[in-house]
């Protein structure tokens, strides 16, 4: 039990100041952010609310999480419905962006 308290106490103290100091700007923009820009870009239709892409982005991670190959992950999209277009620049933009929000740890 001790030893969970001072491993969450370092992680913290490593982590702190990597959050204070913010993304240096000189960087291109990633994570849930890049993606919608890369998306928009790619001409993928907008959905209302960046939280309506959670499903997609769900089972892209999940998958590249797994190891499962983008092409099979974009046939999946696709199979539940989704544009091959719009699956295919979807699963390329998670790729290129990692949104950390969506990685279970």
């Amino acid at each position: 039990m001790q030893f969970v308290r001072v491993a969450a106490a370092l992680g913290f103290a490593i982590a702190a100041p990597v959050v204070l100091m913010g993304t240096p700007s000189a960087h291109a923009e990633t994570g849930m952010n890049g993606f919608l820009a890369c998306v928009q870009k790619a001409g993928v239709p907008p959905r209302p609310h960046p939280q309506d892409w959670a499903r997609t982005l769900h089972v892209i991670i999940n998958d590249l999480n797994g190891a499962v190959p983008p092409d099979q992950i974009t046939a999946r999209l696709v199979t539940m419905g989704a544009n091959p277009h719009d699956s295919a620049a979807e699963v390329q933009c998670a790729v290129e962006n990692q949104p950390p929000e969506f990685y279970s740890p």
